[in-house]
């Protein structure tokens, strides 16, 4: 049944009609007898519409009436009368077999409006489509993830504005333009958009359109476009009809991707990238221009030179146009509750990007997987790892000119230019990425491949009046530039230690290449590098593979061989529980050093620059090898976001991902049964299930039935135990860490 008031439902017949027929619809009297709807579209053939709520027979028989008499005396002035009756809801059988008896269409107002357009087949085929770049990042079919409700910032007033305000906006007439950074949630404001309003458009009556522009290459007109558009979803029969609304304003179009139209060159200069986006953006203009309907249209900020720009390209009036923006990230309450929605056993890590791409991604994951990836110490390289290989094959997917693979390795190549960049994340200039793909492809990038370049994800515009591009995201950034080291170690580049680095890996970056050493047990391959190397040019180089070093565990002292590092940066170094020993650093700048339980002897850090340094109450007590520095501040407790777990059982892992869910990850309890699933394997399972015997026997924890499962909450005052242990690890002499240590398979029961 339709929700329509009848004012709303007579008015709507009457425009369905003068779209079908191309002429006026109005009342109109005819020889003394009233009807609802005339339309004149030839001198001698009329159409005589009468509307409805009544749906019953005895309104057919006196509507028969009416069209009987009325059809005799126009017929005998020699104009045929073609009639229709409307009614609200779907007629029963018996009032279309009256109505067919009398030459009479009955028809309910969704079989009318059907008549011009089947919108319901559109929306049926549209909703199965991709919108834009909204496409699973596994599969690259249509994303079909729940959309997660955030708020949109108007750029004039600063305000928030969420979907169902953007909504009434585009019903009301209003043109929007949304900008956004590469996956910001552009496209899935689109199609929450269509969602929202494409099942409701009969109720108001228009007809809302989600157009991808990047389908539209080399379109000049309007009329191209929708073809287009139409003939692309299989229903080519019904673009004359959309046609006809171009211009009216219950057309409403839903247009994503001004930046992915698509252009066939790609050039570094600026007038030549305008003259591109000129001739690319003429059918979008065209279409944009004539519409009068509501309108929102998307694209990547600093796609054009300037705002003024940007509006004269779109042929949008600057005092008429909204310009809302995707905020770059969701706040902490935002991904908390999103996490909470997926599993009750993740909470909200520091090192997650908190980017609308993300919750995508993390979705398309299995409920174990997103557990142990976030549970698991080194999660923030597994998760990055997902990530990029996730970004490369959405990326395939949707220009399938180039495999993920290969799109990977121009990233790496250009996350490597960013070395030597004074602003870290960029500029990379047009010509540099050009090259990259050249380095990698072996050749110069055209037609496809210049698209596909132009909106590389994690990259955007430096600003409005340039067309360099920068990481948008320094968390795919630092993953990519310690891929790059690994590369250069295991193919044993040189050509680098010329280069002048100044920018070195960061947190991720360490951890990924240290994640690397643990797991193909290649630490003496990356110590000869750095050995035969020392004199090298390139000091951020050899002071990454030092850190990286520093955070990859050994049971036994790593001996560095009197390496002196001079004039280098270096983020972050682990000194912790003398795991490398017999280097000098100096004059350099060193972002954090931890110092936990330090003993070595031969390590010499002076005249360097170091932002804090962990393990140390009070600077004025620094130990020897590190007082003779410009020390900024400490902090008495160990730097605890690396785990070193190289050296860790099976039990002792186990323990680990436990004590995490129970201890950190909320206060509401963990299931047991969530618990044995999230370790896979039967043998863990067993070794789960004795670990939780023994904390419940030390009254570490409360078990407690919940319904069919235990649940294990934490005792709070054990909380500061269990971090102890986590920060010791290997180095723990707590008899419950060592009781654990010991368990096997064969020793539970």
């Amino acid at each position: 049944m339709i929700q329509i008031s009848w004012k709303a439902f007579e008015e709507n017949v009457k425009l369905i009609s003068s779209y079908i027929w191309n002429c006026n619809a109005n009342k109109e009297t005819i020889k003394g007898v009233n009807f609802d709807c005339v339309l004149k579209p030839k001198l001698d053939h009329w159409v005589i519409v009468e509307i409805t709520e009544d749906t019953t027979l005895n309104k057919v028989r006196t509507d028969v009436g009416k069209f009987s008499s009325t059809r005799l005396s126009l017929m005998s002035d020699g104009i045929y009368p073609e009639c229709f009756l409307v009614t609200k809801d779907e007629p029963t059988n018996s009032m279309q077999e009256t109505g067919s008896e009398n030459k009479i269409k009955v028809l309910s107002y969704i079989s009318f409006s059907n008549l011009f357009l089947n919108y319901n087949s559109y929306y049926h085929v549209r909703t199965q489509k991709a919108f834009g770049s909204s496409v699973n990042p596994l599969s690259g079919e249509p994303d079909n993830i729940k959309y997660t409700p955030v708020f949109y910032e108007n750029t004039r007033t600063r305000s928030n504005i969420d979907i169902k305000e953007i909504s009434k906006l585009l019903l009301e007439g209003k043109k929007i333009i949304l900008l956004g950074n590469y996956g910001t949630g552009k496209s899935r404001c689109i199609r929450e958009l269509y969602f929202q309003l494409g099942n409701k458009q009969l109720k108001s009556l228009y007809y809302p359109l989600a157009i991808n522009l990047k389908e539209n290459w080399g379109t000049r007109k309007a009329e191209e476009m929708l073809r287009r558009h139409f003939d692309d979803l299989g229903l080519g029969e019904n673009s004359n009809s959309i046609v006809k609304i171009v211009d009216k304003s219950s057309l409403m179009l839903l247009l994503d991707g001004f930046d992915e139209i698509g252009t066939q060159a790609w050039s570094d200069d600026s007038k030549k990238l305008k003259q591109i986006r000129t001739t690319a953006l003429s059918g979008t203009k065209d279409l944009i221009q004539r519409c009068k309907g509501g309108l929102i249209i998307t694209g990547r900020e600093h796609y054009f030179n300037n705002d003024s720009e940007m509006f004269s390209l779109l042929g949008l009036n600057p005092q008429d146009t909204i310009v809302l923006r995707c905020k770059d990230e969701f706040s902490d309450d935002e991904m908390k509750k999103y996490l909470s929605s997926l599993s009750n056993m993740i909470d909200l890590p520091f090192w997650l990007p908190k980017r609308p791409i993300i919750c995508q991604i993390i979705n398309s994951l299995e409920v174990a997987d997103i557990e142990r990836i976030f549970i698991d110490s080194y999660s923030s390289v597994e998760f990055w790892r997902t990530l990029i290989t996730n970004l490369c094959n959405r990326e395939a997917k949707i220009h399938p000119i180039l495999d993920k693979d290969t799109i990977l390795k121009i990233f790496i190549e250009i996350g490597r230019m960013t070395r030597t960049k004074g602003g870290n994340i960029g500029p990379i200039t047009v010509s540099e990425i050009n090259k990259a793909f050249e380095i990698v492809v072996g050749s110069y990038p055209v037609d496809d491949s210049a698209v596909m370049l132009q909106r590389l994800p994690a990259l955007g515009r430096m600003s409005s009046e340039s067309s360099d591009r920068q990481f948008i995201d320094n968390y795919i950034l630092d993953g990519l530039r310690a891929e790059n080291l690994i590369q250069i170690v295991n193919e044993n580049n040189t050509d680098v230690l010329n280069e002048k680095w100044i920018n070195p890996l960061e947190k991720l970056g360490i951890e990924v290449v240290a994640k690397y050493i643990k797991d193909n047990q290649c630490a003496n391959y990356f110590m000869d590098y750095l050995r035969k190397n020392s004199n090298s040019f390139n000091k951020v180089l050899l002071g990454d593979i030092l850190a990286s070093i520093s955070f990859y565990a050994s049971k036994s002292i790593i001996d560095i061989g009197g390496l002196i590092i001079n004039d280098s940066t270096i983020s972050t170094l682990n000194l912790s529980n003398s795991l490398i020993d017999n280097f000098m650093i100096k004059d350099s700048i060193i972002f954090e050093v931890d110092i936990s339980n330090c003993s070595c002897s031969k390590i010499s850090i002076k005249d360097c620059i170091i932002r804090k340094v962990y393990g140390l109450t009070r600077i004025d007590e620094a130990p020897s090898f590190i007082a003779s520095n410009d020390i900024e501040s400490c902090e008495k407790e160990s730097l605890s976001y690396f785990d070193n777990k190289s050296d860790l059982n099976s039990s002792q892992m186990i323990f680990i991902s436990i004590i995490k869910k129970i201890f950190f990850l909320g206060n509401q309890g963990k299931l047991e049964n969530d618990i044995l699933k999230s370790q896979g394997n039967k043998d863990d399972q067993k070794i789960a299930t004795e670990i939780l015997k023994i904390l419940t026997r030390e009254k570490l924890v409360i078990k407690e039935q919940a319904k069919k499962d235990f649940v294990y909450k934490q005792k709070s005052h054990q909380r500061s135990r269990m971090t102890k242990i986590l920060a010791d690890l290997t180095h723990s002499k707590d008899k419950l860490w060592l009781e654990i240590s010991k368990l096997t398979v064969g020793n539970t029961q």
